[in-house]
């Protein structure tokens, strides 16, 4: 989205023989970036994982009623009631995009169908009831979008197009022990992968070729260990207080695939790489039986955004020197905030009734600055309205919820980004998402647990 019509001054041949060759580079780069930018907590993580979660605010840490908890604090595996907890949903986000600049007045963008799908096991040993563990497959975040856009004419005349799509899954295998009647702890291994695909013009960020105006493509899957401890504690019958600490996921070796360049007949291939890190997180979480028809529970979450996008590094490695470099790097300087996030939700369960009426809230600023945003990476969303409903149908249930999310329109005045390409532009982002799942429970305890 090159949105200034400000004259960049680029040496002509340079423009032509290396365009294709940085903007491979950078494409890799942002299409990771993208990879996290499904949904909305930060404008990039899902809030939260199924059905369950997402209709109470995104509140999970202190709960044992969903397979989800795997993830959010594994600690909840010992807090199951003792059998087994088999949980598995899907869901669909839907998005809206309204981009503007100088060159725009205004365009529609639409977000790509991106269909979630997560599922857990969940035991609790009824021979050993202090042990529990869990294995899971999630997809905590991912993004989808398409925009043609006029562009500065160094990138040629008409409209070109912005495609992206990218997904984040975490494969993890969990165990738990409870320590007393009251103390939980429990900790999850496992993998995270990236996958991304990605296609747009671009201006080169840094280096000797900073300003170069280039078009680019790129996909890749890239892999990074993934890792969180938690502890629940009750201090009384009616309250569990919950804590967690979720590792980043450091995607150093790169997520990345082969860049192929063509110019004027000559052609080479490349390793496209991308060093991306997602954010370290803390999560502080309450649930309180306030009757025995009603439950609340509130989760306050730290990210560590301003270690994981102070910027992101991307390289193209190992290329035959076809245009005069056998490597290239760049670097995208984002330099996002840290955030706070804030959820509520409450749950009726009615007496002698199988239905569960839930409603939630879930505020969290945008990591972004005005000066380094873009609307490929559309993180302004801030605010998420949630509703849901259960249905127990003996020892399964089936859940459904829906969330709207709107956060303020962003005006960019001067961008920080090389190029000026988004100076003057103003960005609007809104959606909604669903899910459906359903839940089998056997052993000691049909009915949902806590």
């Amino acid at each position: 989205m090159c949105g200034s019509s400000r004259a960049r001054r680029v040496p002509s041949w340079c423009g032509r023989a290396l365009a294709p060759l940085a903007r491979y580079l950078w494409r890799a780069s942002v299409g990771v970036t993208f990879a996290c930018s499904v949904a909305r907590a930060d404008g990039f993580l899902r809030d939260g994982l199924g059905p369950i979660p997402a209709g109470r605010g995104a509140t999970n840490v202190a709960h044992t009623d969903n397979g989800s908890v795997l993830l959010d604090n594994p600690a909840a595996l010992a807090g199951i009631a003792p059998g087994g907890l088999l949980d598995v949903h899907v869901g669909q986000y839907l998005f809206d995009f309204r981009y503007a600049d100088p060159e725009n007045p205004g365009v529609d963008g639409s977000g790509s169908l991106l269909p979630i799908a997560d599922g857990a096991l969940l035991v609790r040993s009824e021979d050993q009831p202090r042990l529990g563990w869990g294995l899971g497959f999630f997809v905590p975040a991912g993004f989808g979008a398409r925009y043609d856009l006029e562009t500065a004419p160094e990138l040629g005349p008409g409209r070109h197009g912005y495609r992206s799509f990218a997904a984040f899954a975490k494969v993890v295998g969990g165990v738990a022990w409870r320590l007393t009647d009251g103390l939980r702890v429990g900790a999850h291994v496992g993998v995270a992968g990236a996958y991304v695909s990605l296609r747009m013009p671009y201006w080169v960020q840094s280096g000797a070729l900073a300003g170069v105006p280039v078009r680019a493509r790129v996909r890749g899957v890239g892999f990074a260990p993934a890792w969180a401890v938690g502890v629940q504690w009750e201090p009384v019958a009616s309250t569990v207080v919950g804590a967690s600490y979720t590792a980043p996921n450091e995607f150093s070796t790169g997520v990345g695939g082969r860049a192929r360049i063509g110019v004027a007949g000559l052609r080479d291939a490349y390793d496209a790489a991308v060093e991306l890190d997602l954010p370290r997180a803390v999560a502080i979480g309450v649930r309180h039986d306030a009757a025995s028809w009603t439950r609340l529970s509130a989760d306050v979450t730290w990210r560590d955004w301003s270690s994981a996008f102070d910027g992101v590094r991307f390289a193209l490695t190992r290329g035959h020197g076809t245009f005069g470099a056998t490597s290239l790097t760049d670097r995208l300087a984002l330099a996002w905030n840290d955030t706070w996030t804030f959820g509520v939700g409450c749950e009726l369960l009615p007496a002698n009734q199988p239905a569960i009426i839930r409603v939630g809230y879930t505020y969290h600023p945008s990591p972004a600055t005005d000066a380094t945003l873009t609307p490929l990476i559309p993180v302004t969303l801030e605010h998420v309205i949630a509703a849901g409903l259960g249905w127990r149908f003996g020892a399964t249930q089936l859940d459904l919820s829906w969330q709207y999310t709107f956060g303020p329109d962003r005006q960019v005045e001067r961008s920080r980004l090389v190029g000026g390409d988004f100076d003057a532009s103003r960005l609007e982002v809104g959606g909604h998402a669903w899910f459906v799942g359903l839940t089998r429970r056997w052993g000691g305890s049909s009915p949902p647990a806590a």
